[in-house]
C-alpha cells in the first residue's frame, strides 16, 4: 500500500503545479479593472486590418459590417481581404462591402499563415502608410471599441497587443458552450493574471495587432499547426511582450457537433505538443538562469493539458485517494481540485457566463472523453495537414 500512497501522492504533486499557476493568474486577474479606459487623448494609430478568407461569402460581411461600426474614424483604418483559393463570391462580397481585396491562386502553399504572409508581402509598398497591422479571421466579429482599444494598448508603448477572443453561440449546442468555457479560461482569465503579474499573454491567432517595425522584422513566418504559438514564442525569445486587451473583444462561432469539432481540436493540440517539444524545455532553462519570466510562463502555458483533461484527473485522483483514508492524500487531492474548481467558478462569474453554459456541464463527461480521444491522437500522429474548420452558417 506504501507505494500506491507514493504514486498517487506524486501524481497529485505533480497536477498541484498547474492549479497553483492557474490560480494564481486567477486572482491576480481580480486585481485588473476591466472597465474600458476612456481616454481623452484622440486616437491616431492607422491600422492596415488583414482578413484571411477561404470560401467565406457568408461571414465575411458580419466582419466588415463590424469593423465599419466601431467607434473609430475611418481615415485611421484600410480593410485587406486575401481570398485565398476561395470558389465562392468572397471577392466580390469584400469589394462591395468596402474592403480592398487581393485574390491568391496556390495549390501547393494553402492556409491563414500562407496567405498572411503573401498579403503582407503585396503591401510591402504601401508599409509606412500605417502605424500597426490588426489580423482578423474572417469568420469573427469585433466589438464596438475593438480598434479604439487597439489603438490604446499600441499607444501606451506596446508593440504587440492581443484582444480576448471569445465564443458567440454557447447556446447552440453543449459542445459550442464547453468551447465557451474553455475559451473565457484560457483566453480571458488566465491572459488578465498576466497582465497584472506583468507576463506576456500569448497569441490567439485572431485579435493580433503588430506595430510596423515587428512586422517590419519579422513578417509572418510561422507556418506549423500552431502558427501564432510559434510566433508567439519568437516575439519571447526576442524579449517582445504582448499585451491583452480585454476591453477589445472578438466573437467567433465555434463547431457544434464533434464531426465538425475534431479537425479543428485536433489541430490545436498537435500543434500545442509540437510547440512543447521545441520550445518548452529550452525557455524553462533559459528563463530560470536568467531570470526571465516571461519565458517560463511561456514554457508552462505550453505544457499545461487540455482543462478538460486537467480537470478530469484532478476528479480522478481525489476520488481514488479516499478509499486510502490518508488525510494527507486526501488533503492534497481535495487542495488541488479546490484550485482547479476556483479557477472554473471565477472565470464563469467574472465572464458572466449566460444559462446555457451551466448547463452544459451535464454533457461534460462525453465532452472529457472525447476529448481525450483527441488528445491521444494528436500524441500519436505523425503528419497532420490543415483543413478549414466547418462552423454554423
Amino acid at each position: 500500500m506504501i507505494f500506491v500512497y507514493i504514486v498517487l501522492g506524486a501524481a497529485l504533486a505533480v497536477l498541484a503545479l498547474p492549479a497553483a499557476y492557474l490560480l494564481l493568474l486567477t486572482f491576480a486577474g481580480l486585481f485588473v479593472r476591466r472597465k474600458a479606459d476612456q481616454s481623452s487623448v484622440a486616437p491616431d494609430t492607422k491600422f492596415a486590418i488583414l482578413v484571411p478568407a477561404h470560401n467565406e461569402a457568408t461571414l465575411l460581411p458580419l466582419l466588415l459590417e463590424s469593423i465599419r461600426d466601431n467607434d473609430y474614424p475611418t481615415e485611421l483604418y484600410e480593410v485587406f481581404v486575401v481570398a485565398d483559393n476561395c470558389t465562392d463570391s468572397t471577392a466580390e462580397i469584400g469589394r462591395r462591402l468596402g474592403a480592398v481585396v487581393y485574390e491568391r491562386s496556390e495549390a501547393q502553399l494553402r492556409g491563414k499563415p500562407h496567405a498572411l504572409k503573401w498579403l503582407i508581402g503585396q503591401l510591402a509598398d504601401r508599409s509606412k502608410e500605417f502605424d500597426a497591422y490588426l489580423f482578423l479571421d474572417a469568420d469573427s466579429q469585433v466589438s464596438s471599441n475593438f480598434l479604439a482599444a487597439m489603438d490604446r494598448n499600441l499607444r501606451d508603448g506596446y508593440q504587440a497587443v492581443q484582444s480576448y477572443y471569445a465564443v458567440s453561440n454557447p447556446a447552440a449546442s453543449s459542445l459550442s458552450a464547453l468551447r465557451y468555457i474553455a475559451f473565457v479560461l484560457k483566453h480571458n482569465v488566465r491572459p488578465m493574471g498576466k497582465r497584472a503579474l506583468g507576463l506576456s499573454c500569448g497569441l490567439f491567432g485572431t485579435g493580433m495587432a503588430f506595430s510596423r517595425e515587428l512586422i517590419e522584422r519579422y513578417g509572418w513566418e510561422s507556418f506549423t499547426l500552431a502558427e501564432d504559438i510559434e510566433h508567439f514564442m519568437k516575439l519571447t525569445s526576442d524579449g517582445v511582450a504582448v499585451r491583452f486587451a480585454h476591453e477589445a473583444v472578438l466573437w467567433s462561432d465555434m463547431p457544434t457537433s464533434f464531426e465538425e469539432a475534431r479537425g479543428q481540436n485536433l489541430r490545436w493540440e498537435r500543434g500545442r505538443l509540437d510547440m512543447a517539444r521545441r520550445f518548452s524545455l529550452r525557455f524553462l532553462v533559459e528563463g530560470l538562469l536568467s531570470g526571465d519570466m516571461r519565458k517560463v510562463d511561456a514554457a508552462i502555458e505550453q505544457l499545461i493539458p487540455p482543462m478538460s483533461i486537467t480537470y478530469a484527473a484532478g476528479a480522478l485522483l481525489l476520488l481514488l485517494t479516499l478509499p486510502t483514508l490518508q488525510p494527507w492524500l486526501i488533503g492534497l487531492g481535495v487542495a488541488v481540485n479546490a484550485a482547479l474548481l476556483a479557477h472554473l467558478v471565477l472565470g464563469l462569474i467574472t465572464a458572466r457566463a449566460p444559462l446555457a453554459v451551466y448547463k452544459a456541464f451535464a454533457f461534460a463527461p462525453v465532452f472529457i472523453a472525447w476529448k481525450l480521444l483527441i488528445y491521444v491522437q494528436a500524441i500519436a500522429l505523425k503528419e497532420l495537414a490543415w483543413v478549414r474548420t466547418q462552423r454554423p452558417q
